[in-house]
C-alpha cells in the first residue's frame, strides 16, 4: 500500500505508527531530514524510546515493528483493513 500524499516529509511534520499487533495508532515527530532520510522517535514500550533514521521517500514505512504513515487517514485505513471493515 503507497501512499497518495505526494507531500514532501520536512522536520516537525508529523507522522502517525501503527503497532500492527495491537493495531494502535501513535504519532511521532520528524526531528530531522537530511540526504532522504528523517529521524524519528521509536517508543518501544512505555518507558523504552530511542531515535531512529527512516528513509522518507515511500510510505509507508517499517521501522522496529511499526508502521509509520504520512496521514491519520492512511493509518485508520490500514487498521480497518486488517480488521476486515
Amino acid at each position: 500500500m503507497k501512499t497518495n500524499d505526494t507531500r514532501k516529509i520536512k522536520e516537525g511534520d508529523i507522522l502517525f505508527s501503527v503497532d500492527p499487533q495491537r493495531l494502535v495508532i501513535a504519532t511521532t515527530n520528524v526531528t530531522q531530514v537530511k540526504n532522504g532520510y528523517g529521524k524519528v522517535s521509536v517508543h518501544h514500550t512505555s518507558y523504552l524510546e530511542e531515535e531512529e533514521s527512516i528513509p522518507i521517500e515511500s510510505f509507508p514505512v517499517e521501522c522496529h515493528g511499526l508502521l509509520l504513515f504520512k496521514t491519520q487517514d492512511e493509518a485508520e485505513e490500514f487498521i480497518k483493513t486488517q480488521i476486515g471493515i
